[in-house]
């Protein structure tokens, strides 16, 4: 079957019993489809409702026109076998229950119908995967299952390689539905025995919810190739798959809305520059930079090729260099997620089920050396010895383990130093209390929090707000979510613990330690919070000596520190640079505020230096520059509506700018207005001349 195809019929129970649930239901549906949509967009999906007060199938119209009226009723097919789409999302946000009368049985075979009609219409999915997912709580009336409707169903089935998977809802069922679902489960069981089926009970909310999973994640072989032992001596065909890995909210990519264009891709591209501290204002080329490691007070470069040539080997490697007892390999050394080590052919097959079967009996485990792609860096793993469920195949499992230098070592004092710290037998009884009551696994064969069966409600509420907002904008994510807190939060009074976690707590009882203030030889405090004067900064002869020109990093200061050392033209001729290189630099009106700034501090040391001539020029150079500039006319608006202008007689005497031309510099341009009598001699003189 085709890994990268699959149909999906998902068939719903929306009948009178189902009232309590569909809410919830409602929710794990669209959080499937969501997931569609998201992650396998080339998949399939149909939904069918069962127990609909109206009938809308393809096999009961098919009936109908053969004669046998009355099949298939209250089932309808609500959204068409299709790849899935946002559209289909709104039709699942608000499930109601109706009232119809139909069963699970009639649902399946109108859902093997719409599976088979499908792949008749199209014959290049006849290698997809097919399945059938029902929910529902079984608690509404169903025909009796014969023996000849089963066999037929479950021919069907197998015949077309259609899977069957069934969720059931098993809370808040009433003791008048109570014996009805009894009867319906083991219906329901019959038929799963005979189908290679698989149920999955929702005894919760929180199991509801989490019917599907946020992301299905297909197996990705990591490394294909021979797991070696002594050399070449032997070598065995393997595949190594990740059994875990972590799941994590995928980034949020950045967007930009200003294209226009048809078929913009809306990203941003970033772009990084480097500059030295000796000179701030070029940035260092790709040629000219090279990796470096501290090395005491130096620095010791490394080229490309010699920080490769640092790595054991180049090549991928899966190597077994030794045996030790299992118990030699504790479990906080494991470093990793695991992987799973599963032989290719036949007669690897038969050497790792004897490896396996040597290593159990003997209680060993392999040390390996591995390296399981080009990029990733030599290490040492652990193999241990695995059967997989229900297929009897010997296989390795694998975890990393720590060189000396990853491994950290905390040596505390014992407790038996000190006999206060042993706890007596009042304290372990109430410990052994808690943690009876709580007990994950007190429910019969049902273990909550199981890793197998709990989905990441972090992820789900994450794409479940990425689908409403697809459908509406504004949409906004309620501040109680039942996934989040009946995974995440502690539910002591659901396990009846509280109480008994309050006595334990009086058990051990915990006094606060206040400590003495420090007292100086007069008697008084110190002061947790005290000023020393001589330890603040401050711009003297070191700050000064550090400083010979205006940099584009921090040009006030730097500007500020050579008038303060008397370079005062040095200071005025790098402030003017240093303006025009930062406007120019600048990405947007990213920099501008910097410039803006850079500018008032120019002009006020003008000013209190009698610099007016100079100021002035630049000020009418940077206009020239900029007020017409396609893509920097904003900064000059910035300086207008700023009010820095030129330097005038009220401020620096003598200096030949009035207060009037002063404003007049930084008035904003009036529209011309042309009077008629002019735009009518224009006209004349344009057709002047013509015949």
């Amino acid at each position: 079957m085709s890994r990268s195809k699959e149909l999906l019929v998902l068939v719903v129970d929306v009948g009178p019993e189902m009232e309590p649930h569909l809410a919830l239901t409602s929710r794990a549906i669209f959080s499937l489809l969501n997931s569609k949509i998201l992650f396998k967009p080339t998949h399939q999906v149909s939904v069918v409702f069962y127990g609909t007060t109206e009938t809308d199938n393809s096999l009961h119209e098919e009936m109908n026109s053969n004669g046998e009226e009355g099949q298939y009723t209250c089932i309808k097919e609500l959204v068409p076998m299709n790849p899935p789409e946002v559209g289909s999302l709104l039709r699942l946000k608000n499930v109601g229950c109706e009232n119809g009368a139909s069963d699970f049985l009639d649902a399946v075979v109108v859902a093997a119908d719409v599976l088979l009609r499908k792949v008749r219409a199209e014959k290049a999915l006849e290698k997809a995967s097919k399945r059938i997912v029902l929910m529902s709580s079984f608690a509404g009336k169903a025909k009796p299952l014969s023996e000849a409707f089963r066999d037929r169903l479950v021919s069907s089935l197998s015949s077309n390689n259609i899977r069957l998977e069934v969720v059931s809802i098993d809370f808040n069922i009433d003791e008048e539905h109570s014996a009805q679902k009894a009867s319906n489960r083991e219906t329901l069981t019959d038929l799963l025995h005979k189908a290679n089926g698989t149920l999955k009970s929702a005894r919760d909310e929180c199991q509801l919810l989490g019917s599907f999973t946020a992301k299905d994640t297909a197996h990705t072989c990591m490394y294909k190739g021979p797991l070696s032992m002594g050399g070449d001596l032997m070598d065995l065909n393997v595949r190594v798959y990740k059994k875990a890995a972590k799941a994590t909210v995928p980034s949020l990519k950045l967007y930009s809305d200003r294209s226009t264009a048809a078929g913009a891709t809306h990203k941003v591209m970033r772009e990084t520059e480097y500059k030295t501290q000796t000179d701030p204002d070029n940035p260092v080329t790709p040629e000219e930079r090279v990796k470096a490691y501290k090395y005491g007070k130096q620095t010791v470069p490394l080229s490309q090729d010699e920080e490769e040539n640092l790595q054991y080997a180049s090549d991928r490697d899966l190597h077994i260099l030794g045996f030790v007892n299992a118990s030699q390999v504790p479990r906080h050394h494991y470093m990793s997620e695991p992987y799973m080590i599963i032989p290719e052919d036949d007669n690897s097959r038969l050497a790792v089920s004897a490896l396996c079967g040597a290593m159990r009996n003997q209680g060993k485990v392999a040390i390996v050396r591995t390296k399981l792609n080009k990029r990733s860096t030599v290490s040492l793993g652990v193999l241990m010895p695995f059967e997989t469920e229900g297929s009897n195949l010997d296989c390795f499992v694998m975890n990393i383990l720590p060189f000396a230098e990853d491994v950290r070592n905390y040596p505390f004092a014992s407790f038996q130093s000190k006999p206060d710290l042993i706890p007596s037998e009042t304290q372990l009884n109430a410990a052994q209390k808690v943690i009876d009551a709580m007990d994950l696994t007190s429910h019969g064969d049902h273990e909550k929090l199981c890793p197998d069966s709990t989905v990441n409600p972090i992820l789900h509420r994450f794409y479940l707000l990425l689908g409403n907002k697809a459908l509406d904008s504004q949409a906004t994510f309620p501040e109680s979510d039942k996934l989040l807190a009946g995974t995440l939060d502690p539910q002591l009074d659901k396990m009846g613990a509280s109480d008994i976690l309050a006595d334990c707590k009086n058990q051990f009882p915990i006094t606060e330690t206040v400590a003495k203030p420090a007292v100086k030889e007069d008697g008084t405090e110190f002061s947790k919070f005290s000023t020393n004067t001589a330890a603040n900064f401050s711009s003297g002869s070191n700050a000064q000596a550090s400083v010979d020109g205006v940099g584009t990093s921090t040009p006030v200061e730097d500007f500020g520190v050579l008038i303060s050392a008397g370079k005062v033209d040095a200071a005025m001729k790098g402030m003017e640079d240093a303006i025009f290189a930062i406007v120019t630099a600048s990405i947007g009106d990213r920099s501008y505020p910097k410039a803006m700034q850079s500018l008032s501090a120019f002009r006020r040391e003008c000013v209190a230096k009698e610099k007016s001539n100079e100021f002035n020029a630049f000020l009418r150079k940077f206009c020239e520059t900029y007020k017409e500039d396609a893509v920097h006319c904003a900064m000059w608006a910035l300086v207008v509506g700023s009010g820095v202008t030129l330097i005038d007689e009220q401020e620096v005497p003598g200096c030949g700018v009035s207060r009037a031309e002063a404003e007049d510099f930084i008035k904003p341009a009036e529209p011309a207005v042309v009077r008629d009598e002019e735009m009518a001699e224009e006209e004349d003189d344009d057709f002047e001349g013509m015949e």
